[in-house]
């Protein structure tokens, strides 16, 4: 019986052997393609064979959406020109002074949908006189100077900031990174679909989640940097004219606070007498002390010297 036994699991040795074999052998395989593809930037070759789910698709290079023209070779398309890969997130912030602030902040929505655009987000504090409204809009990059002449028309500006951010770089790289977790995605399901071991299977799992939600990451950041660059953002604050000066003193001025201010001053000026004093006290009259010590010997001393060498000259 024990001779059996031994028979079996010497039989099922090999098998297992082969098999162990043939899964390194592919994890080697993936892994000298990944690092070829990192040292040279481009995509990641198919060393498992044809995959029909990725030649279905030959409109999308690798997921970075430059489509192929028609009779194109996709392998030279590659790189796209300067004009297509260019991203610039352009923000600004504005100032107006309008005699309406209501009829400015619609009239600006009129013209900011007209364009394309829409309303981010939008603010209105203070009453009467004193009110003002902050709104931000969300327009077509291309549409930006149309936007400005438009606003700077409602009223009288006072400020105006334009900031322009080039992402370009960063939208390449983003590209580039999901390019190659997008091979290892595909490879790492095809070692699946091959795999029989349930510890294998659950290896290559692992793996592949890890994969998946570096491309999620990856995909939100790259989405986020496209829209912020496709729609600029413009804030604009809506103010009314203000007040005269002479209008604005007399308004403000009341002699309870005053002589509040007054008092205030004259306790500040108080309190800094007194810590002259205390400084005087504590640290002027030692010094003084100590320099008047100092003086006193030296003009003592010589004259006590003088005085020793006459004695001694007078004595017989």
């Amino acid at each position: 019986m024990n001779t059996n036994k031994s028979i079996v699991t010497s039989a099922r040795a090999p098998g297992q052997l082969a098999r162990s074999g043939r899964l390194i052998a592919l994890l080697v395989l993936i892994a000298l393609a990944l690092g070829a593809c990192s040292s040279s930037g481009a995509s990641a070759p198919n060393v498992l064979g044809p995959m029909p789910a990725a030649s279905a698709a030959p409109a999308d290079l690798s997921g970075q959406g430059v489509k192929a023209a028609p009779g194109v070779d996709n392998g030279a398309v590659g790189a796209a020109s300067p004009a297509d890969t260019t991203q610039i997130v352009k923000t600004g912030q504005m100032s107006l002074e309008v005699g309406d602030l209501a009829a400015a902040a619609a009239k600006a929505k009129a013209d900011i949908i007209a364009l394309g655009g829409n309303i981010n987000a939008s603010q209105t504090s203070g009453q009467g006189d004193q009110a003002n409204a902050s709104v931000t809009y969300r327009l077509p990059v291309d549409k930006w100077d149309q936007a400005l002449s438009d606003l700077h028309s409602l009223g009288k500006l006072l400020t105006e900031q334009t900031n322009v951010s080039d992402v370009s770089a960063q939208v390449i790289d983003l590209e580039a990174r999901l390019t190659n977790l997008k091979a290892t995605e595909a490879a790492l399901l095809a070692i699946m679909v091959r795999a029989t071991a349930i510890t294998d299977v659950l290896a290559v799992q692992t793996q592949l989640t890890s994969v998946q939600g570096e491309i999620e990451q990856l995909t939100a950041q790259r989405d986020y940097l496209k829209d912020q660059a496709a729609m600029s953002t413009l804030t604009v604050i809506f103010s009314l004219p203000g007040q005269s000066v002479v209008t604005t003193t007399t308004s403000n001025w009341d002699v309870g606070q005053q002589i509040d201010q007054a008092s205030a001053a004259l306790v500040k000026i108080g309190q800094a007498l007194v810590v002259l004093a205390l400084w005087v006290l504590i640290v002027g009259v030692p010094l003084a002390l100590g320099l008047l010590i100092l003086l006193a010997i030296f003009w003592l001393i010589p004259r006590w010297l003088r005085r020793r060498r006459n004695r001694t000259a007078s004595t017989p």
